[in-house]
């Protein structure tokens, strides 16, 4: 392992050589250039690859969108085990923005308002999540609402629910009170996000038809995520340490985040 891990650094050195200003990174054995990971094999790497994996959406992956007017009303897995996305009603579809200027310049699906819009997900069972999103322009330091980004059950099965008027992230009735940003300490301090690369460790493996973007919520709707959402990835047990540096290595670089 650790010969193999010498001849992916001596490779990140050659293609830096070769091809100048590109991100490169070694995570394991994964080279990362500007997104693409290559594994020791030439298999490019991908979150396909991720033991338990039952959800993967990808904005960046346009057929995998269907649109109306550039409203989201199916969003497709890619995780391979056909957990598609719906929205069959038009006022609660969010929009696709091929370029997303606080998405970096590339594509999302977003909101922008505190109205309550999402795709649901068939039932499935959860342990860890991965989103790349930011909230608002990336600048707020409170939240304009309670807003939500997962939700299985409004009581106790809410993932990523912004305290409103707050900087935090709400801490009941939750099943992650904390994210980890970028790789970072989990923490409960969610703004300001630019774009980023949160992971949600749950408190426990949970089933549910997922709604991403926001909630059904008879209290209120105005509880939606505003901004980008750009990648999903949950799958239904925790991963190892190098799987998880491998998953956060991939998505920011694929997205620009540093």
């Amino acid at each position: 392992m650790k010969r193999l891990s010498l001849i992916l650094a001596a490779l990140a050195a050659l293609v830096v050589a070769a091809l100048g200003d590109w991100t490169i990174g070694v995570v394991g054995n994964v080279v990362q250039v500007e997104g693409n990971a290559i594994q020791a094999g030439g298999a490019a790497w991908t979150p396909a690859d991720l033991p338990g994996l039952v959800l993967w959406l990808d904005a960046s992956d346009y057929s995998t969108l269907a649109l109306s007017n550039n409203y989201v009303a199916a969003w497709a897995d890619k995780s391979g085990a056909g957990n598609h996305t719906t929205q069959a009603t038009l006022a609660y579809r969010r929009v696709y923005k091929a370029s997303d200027a606080v998405a970096n310049g590339l594509p999302s699906v977003s909101s922008d308002d505190t109205y309550i819009r999402w795709v649901t997900t068939p039932s499935l069972t959860i342990a860890q999540v991965w989103v790349v999103a930011a909230y608002k322009d990336g600048l707020d330091s409170t939240f304009d609402s309670y807003a939500i980004l997962m939700c299985g059950d409004k009581d106790t099965g809410r993932i990523g629910m912004g305290l409103n008027r707050q900087a935090t992230w709400y801490a009941s009735g939750v099943l992650a009170s904390t994210a980890s940003k970028n790789g970072g300490t989990p923490s409960s301090t969610a703004l300001p996000l630019p774009l980023t690369c949160l992971r949600f460790d749950l408190s426990s493996a949970t089933t549910y038809a997922w709604q991403i973007g926001g909630y059904d919520n008879p209290v209120g709707s105005d509880r939606g995520w505003q901004g980008p959402i750009c990648e999903v990835v949950c799958v239904d047990v925790v991963q190892t340490p190098a799987a998880v540096a491998q998953v956060e290595a991939y998505l920011m670089a694929k997205w620009g985040i540093e």
